[in-house]
Parts: structure tokens; C-alpha cells; sequence
């Protein structure tokens, strides 16, 4: 095993009184962005791969259902429209408040234009009013709106040698770009 350094995190400080963690406030937003919706309403997304040009997990319907939908141990929401957007997300408790944690989004390339999944991003901040947003680094976000901080406080990560001997590629993650739900803790 060889230690590659801390999964890049960013944080968005929210600039508003944030709503103290409830669990009747969260399991409301959970029943409203129910993960249940997710194949019903995208199961016919035309392609779901996220990073052409990075090291990343195959992404799939069938994935996205065992990883979000069918979880075991951690609930999360969806927000999304059919063929355009989708984000999962987790709420999580952070002392008296909320973290939003951004585990995963895909956005459909041919649209072109990210505006859309940002003012809809916006809107799902601006009615959890979490404390703080994490996300791993994405430009779609980062470019478009707020002020986005990299803390090194992301997971220790290592990895191992399987099929590959050259594990360099994957240092820093210069050429990899996990998710936060690709790489969760619980």
C-alpha cells in the first residue's frame, strides 16, 4: 500500500444564518429529493460517464442504484431533471448544523451550459442553509458562483498496486478525480 496524499475537498461557506441540524427538518428534505425517484426518472440518461479523461469509477444506472438508492447504512436525496442533471446529496450533522455533502453529480454535456445545474444547485443550498457545501473539485461548480476554499482535510488515501506496476498516475490525484460518494467513509 502506498500513501498518495489527501482526496482534494472543497467547502463553500455559506454567507447566511444556517438552520440548526433537525431530524424532522432533514427527514423532509430526504421524503421531498427522494432517492426513489432516481430510476424512474433517469434510467434513460444517453451516457452517465462523468470524466472522459480522468481515472474514475464505471458509472451506471446499476451503480448509482447500489451506491444511493439501495444503501444500507447512510440516507441521501436527489435533485435533478430528467436527461438534463442530477445530484445526490447527504446531510450531514456537524455539531449543531448541517453539512450539505455533494457526493456525486452528473450533468448531461450536450446541454452545454452548466447555468441550469448551478441555479438549481443554488436553490437546494439556499432552502437546507447548511452550514458549510463539501464537494471533490469540480470547475462546473468552482467557475460559476461563491467562494470555494481547499482545506487539506480531505481522507488520507492509499492505493495498491493490482494489474498496473506504475501507480504515478494516480499520486495526487493528478490523474484521478473520485467523487466524495466514490470515496465516503460513513
Amino acid at each position: 500500500w502506498q500513501e498518495i496524499g489527501r482526496m482534494p475537498i472543497q467547502i463553500n461557506i455559506r454567507f447566511h444564518v444556517p438552520f440548526r441540524y433537525n431530524e424532522k427538518f432533514v427527514a423532509k428534505i430526504y421524503s421531498e429529493y427522494s432517492v426513489n425517484d432516481f430510476i424512474t426518472n433517469f434510467s434513460n440518461a444517453d451516457n452517465l460517464s462523468i470524466y472522459g479523461d480522468k481515472f474514475n469509477t464505471a458509472i451506471s444506472c446499476k451503480f448509482y442504484n447500489w451506491r444511493y438508492v439501495n444503501c444500507p447504512t447512510v440516507k441521501y436525496g436527489l435533485k435533478g431533471i430528467s436527461k438534463k442533471y442530477f445530484i445526490f446529496f447527504r446531510l450531514k450533522k456537524v455539531g449543531k448544523f448541517i453539512e450539505l455533502r455533494i457526493c456525486d453529480i452528473w450533468i448531461n454535456q450536450s446541454m452545454g451550459d452548466d447555468s441550469l445545474f448551478v441555479d438549481e444547485l443554488t436553490l437546494l443550498i439556499d432552502k437546507i442553509r447548511p452550514l458549510f457545501v463539501s464537494f471533490a473539485p469540480d470547475t462546473r461548480i468552482v467557475n460559476n458562483r461563491g467562494l470555494w476554499l481547499y482545506p487539506n482535510k480531505g481522507p488520507i488515501t492509499t492505493i495498491r498496486t493490482l494489474a498496473n506496476d506504475n501507480i504515478e498516475d494516480f499520486s495526487f490525484f493528478k490523474n484521478w478525480q473520485p467523487s466524495i460518494g466514490s470515496m465516503e467513509l460513513f
